[in-house]
């Protein structure tokens, strides 16, 4: 599940539970500040923050959304596939990830590794494991901007009975960041998937599921599959707020890994009539997935039009 879609479902949980009176068409903005770090499949940790920034232009049961995030990350190992799932592909340096022994570790190499000395000997060369069983790690931090996303999507049903929503959505990820970076496959993603959203006054359960085809990385295959998300939503502090639990993943997508399975806690809140606002903390429950992911998100409805 990428992270415009886990904001989205927060978001929905809102209105589902405690609808806005909202009349014609409308644009909002939206952005997410995050941190997702974890040691991955790797010997050593690749730390990412994400600033994020779009908008969405709801016309009604019709709603049109793009996204751009700009990333800073050490490492180079982690590419960003679906929109906003972080996979440890090995970045530009593929060869360990492709040929690696399910379980086992990737070691690393990089700047300032070398041997010692002892006593009476001269400098002892460098030993290096086979380059086809390590990645080139850059400890320095780099700053670049992902690939955007694109979704639209379409209410099939909202209401105020058990089902509250069945939404269809269709989304892209736009391969226009530079794939030397690692942070991109270079490759088109899109996927076509639904949701729905049932209730029993204000506590709500979800369900997400899509299907990606996912572009391979130029010396990596990666397999399209299914994203997926279930969760519940219940009104804390008086019905002022909204607590969310939510399993996320996707897929096996490379051959060598585990797929991807994620456990998130987020607390979201309508903050009046234009803005709403949410927090999230989660853990990754595989090798594929962050040791550890937090999140601020927020949207603010910029002006409505009549119809």
């Amino acid at each position: 599940m990428t992270r415009r879609r886990r904001a989205g479902l927060m978001a929905v949980c809102v209105l589902a539970a405690a609808p806005l009176p909202v009349h014609g068409q409308h644009l909002s903005y939206s952005g997410s500040a995050s941190y997702s770090g974890g040691t991955y499949i790797f010997d050593r940790r690749s730390d990412t923050y994400t600033l994020g920034t779009g908008a969405t232009l709801d016309l009604g049961r019709i709603r049109l959304t793009g996204s751009v995030p700009l990333l800073v990350y050490n490492g180079g190992l982690v590419t960003t596939v679906t929109g906003g799932v972080p996979l440890p592909t090995g970045g530009t340096d593929t060869d360990a990830v492709r040929n690696r022994e399910p379980g086992s570790t990737v070691g690393t190499k990089g700047q300032g590794q070398g041997g010692g000395s002892g006593p009476g000997s001269g400098p002892t060369p460098p030993v290096e494991p086979p380059a086809d069983t390590t990645v080139a790690f850059d400890e320095s931090f780099a700053a670049n901007v992902g690939d955007p996303v694109v979704s639209v999507s379409a209410d099939l049903h909202s209401g105020f009975g058990t089902v509250r929503t069945v939404t269809l959505t269709t989304t892209a990820k736009l391969p226009l960041a530079d794939v030397s970076t690692g942070i991109t496959s270079g490759a088109w993603d899109v996927g076509v998937g639904a949701s729905v959203v049932v209730g029993a006054g204000r506590a709500l359960l979800l369900a997400d599921v899509a299907y990606w085809w996912i572009g391979d990385m130029p010396d990596l295959t990666l397999e399209d599959g299914l994203s997926y998300a279930v969760g519940a939503s219940v009104p804390v502090a008086s019905g002022r707020y909204f607590l969310m639990g939510l399993l996320s993943g996707l897929t096996q997508t490379i051959e060598t890994m585990d797929p991807p399975v994620t456990a998130t806690l987020s607390l979201s809140r309508s903050l009046g009539a234009r803005t709403f606002g949410s927090m999230s903390v989660g853990a990754g429950l595989t090798e594929a997935a962050p040791d550890l992911y937090v999140s601020l998100g927020w949207s603010v409805r910029l002006g409505t039009r009549s119809p």
